[in-house]
C-alpha cells in the first residue's frame, strides 16, 4: 500500500470539509507534526493514527483503504 496515496486521499477528504491540516490533527488527537512528517518522509502511519484520522473524518478504515491501491495519485 502506497502511504502517499493514503495521505492524498485524507488530504482530499480534509479539503472537502474545508479543514486545515492543523484542524484535522486536532480533531484526530494527533500532533500536526505527525502529518507534516508523513508527507515529508513518505512513511506509513500507525494504525492508531489512521484510526484517529478516520474517526475525525467520519469514515471507516475500509473506506480509507478501499480504493487507495488503485488510485492514480
Amino acid at each position: 500500500m502506497d502511504s502517499m496515496k493514503i495521505y492524498n486521499k485524507l488530504d482530499r477528504l480534509k479539503k472537502d470539509k474545508g479543514w486545515s491540516l492543523n484542524f484535522l490533527s486536532a480533531q484526530a488527537g494527533i500532533s500536526h507534526s505527525t502529518l507534516h512528517s508523513w508527507k515529508a518522509r513518505h512513511t506509513m502511519q500507525s494504525l492508531e493514527v489512521l484510526e484517529g484520522l478516520c474517526d475525525a473524518l467520519q469514515i471507516s478504515l475500509a473506506q480509507l483503504f478501499g480504493d487507495c491501491e488503485y488510485a492514480d495519485d
